[in-house]
């Protein structure tokens, strides 16, 4: 599933779709040069996770973790948020739009309500599917802050305590 072709096509894609949001070809290729595909690929293959449409983690004695359906029939790895928060003495509620790499390559959109209590002694975050168009999703993609989000991402994939997937 995690074709190295596929996934630079997806990355190159996202990135260029950006001319949409104003961004010239040159500060696009600029973006991009930091990004290694390889180390990058490997990186977003160890972050794949299971993501559910309802989810609860908790460290409160009597509270118990959660996982609800999930959202996708296949894992994922997180690419980008863009946050509206909102907080108050007793939590911090969170709402945002995240693109998520799907394990075939695709970008989901996907709507996300949190709420954390404390200091992250209860964690609960519903989830909504909101499509592949990621363009017509009224997300605020800001591709400066993707691209950093990306390079930390491959960085801190890079060593010798990471594993090397084969794919």
């Amino acid at each position: 599933m995690y074709n190295k072709m596929d996934f630079e096509n997806t990355i190159q894609e996202l990135f260029h779709s950006g001319a949409e949001l104003g961004y010239t070809d040159e500060e696009i290729e600029s973006l991009l040069d930091d990004i290694d595909p390889n180390l990058l690929l490997q990186a977003v293959r160890h972050n794949a996770e299971t993501v559910y449409a309802y989810h609860v983690t908790t460290q409160c004695e009597a509270g118990i973790n959660y996982c609800g359906e999930e959202l996708f029939d296949q894992r994922a790895t997180l690419l980008y948020e863009d946050v509206d928060e909102a907080a108050s003495e007793l939590a911090l509620v969170i709402r945002s739009k995240e693109l998520w790499l799907l394990e075939s390559m695709k970008i989901a959109v996907v709507s996300c309500v949190a709420v954390i209590v404390g200091d992250s002694e209860l964690i609960t975050e519903y989830r909504v599917f909101k499509g592949y168009d990621w363009l017509g999703s009224g997300i605020e993609l800001d591709l400066e802050s993707l691209a950093k989000g990306l390079d930390e991402m491959q960085f801190n994939h890079f060593g010798f305590d990471k594993p090397h997937y084969e794919l």
